[in-house]
């Protein structure tokens, strides 16, 4: 979708489509100068959203924008430090109004009052290992046993919206103009350029996202949807717990003697069933794991030399998903015979 100034405008008077709010919303948190271009200073004060989010937030989101407006201004910052934060919080109204809706029937995602967009192509997978899928704007995914995975063939203009039961690790392509959101029951996770694992099996009491790389937002959906937004950063995981429907966020590193053990680049933390990478070369990388589950694991050296791994595996997890993560990230494939696994380019 193309992004211009007459959107934007219909945007910011509340003239859009559910799916154009949603793709400028997400536009103008990556691009909040287009804010400060098209909003003169002297027309903060003057900007008056319509009425259709909850009275209470639209009058808080609005004294906010005004209050750091005006703060702003008194400290000669920028306009461009103002649409920063008008586009974060105009992205946040976003969620607010097109996510929270009344109950759908089950299976069923809210998206602005009607059905979730279309969902023609289903993959399901109920072997004992992963099954990697290719998807149609060159991201990829890893469904793991008893997994399935829902989408609309090729997308559509402005979102690349998923549907997954089961766990599965992504590796997403960036695009701007379309995020990349995956929905596990009443979860929600917004793509912001990275790979992350869902773990989201319908007799499980939690919903399970880890951050591999990069950045993630999630929130939760449906008529009892918690009002807040949750962002991941590396090591992190979010759980969604369906009974209490709230959503922790948590380090994956575990600490010991009440303090954290300092990340260092290069390092490898070992916390007893959980294994945290920090910059670590690849070929280190993959002698541990031949080492922890004593598997042999055959490489060329050269072909791997200028790759790297920063993330959080947990020992009980399957060898061949997690090397089938690593090589989804640095471009690499992974082979398995009678004697091991083979990784090569």
């Amino acid at each position: 979708m193309n992004i211009n100034r007459a959107l934007i405008e219909r945007f910011l008077k509340d003239q859009c489509t559910a799916e154009e709010a949603a793709a400028v919303g997400y536009y103008l948190q990556n691009h909040p100068e287009e804010l400060a271009a098209l909003l003169p200073e002297q027309d903060w004060d003057a900007f008056e959203p319509d009425n259709h989010l909850h009275p209470a937030y639209s009058s808080h989101m609005l004294h906010k924008v005004r209050r750091e407006a005006s703060a702003a201004r008194k400290r000669r910052y920028s306009v461009w430090a103002c649409a920063a934060t008008i586009a974060l919080l105009l992205g946040g109204s976003i969620w607010w109004q097109y996510y929270p809706k009344p109950t759908l029937p089950q299976n069923r995602v809210a998206y602005n009052g009607k059905e979730a967009p279309h969902r023609d192509t289903l993959v399901q997978y109920t072997g004992n290992s992963t099954r990697l899928i290719a998807l149609p704007d060159g991201s990829t995914a890893v469904l793991e046993e008893g997994s399935s995975l829902q989408y609309q063939a090729g997308f559509n203009a402005t979102t690349r919206a998923l549907y997954l039961k089961g766990a599965a690790t992504f590796t997403v392509t960036k695009d701007e103009g379309r995020p990349f959101i995956v929905y596990s029951g009443n979860v929600a996770t917004t793509v912001l350029g990275t790979a992350f694992r869902i773990s989201a099996y319908e007799g499980d009491r939690t919903v399970k996202i880890r951050l591999l790389t990069g950045k993630v937002m999630v929130n939760t959906t449906g008529a009892q949807a918690a009002k807040e937004m949750v962002y991941l950063t590396p090591g992190q995981e979010c759980a969604f717990n369906k009974g209490k429907r709230s959503l922790t966020v948590y380090d994956c590193e575990r600490k010991t003697d009440n303090a954290s053990p300092e990340l260092v680049k290069g390092n490898i933390t070992d916390n007893g069933d959980e294994l945290l990478f920090t910059n670590v070369p690849l070929p280190e990388v993959v002698n541990r794991f031949s080492t922890e589950y004593h598997t042999r694991i055959s490489y060329t050296p050269q072909q791997l030399r200028k790759s790297f791994f920063t993330g959080q595996v947990r020992k009980k997890d399957s060898l061949a998903v997690i090397l089938g993560t690593i090589a989804e990230l640095n471009r690499l494939h992974v082979s398995r015979d009678s004697t091991g696994f083979r990784i090569y380019r």
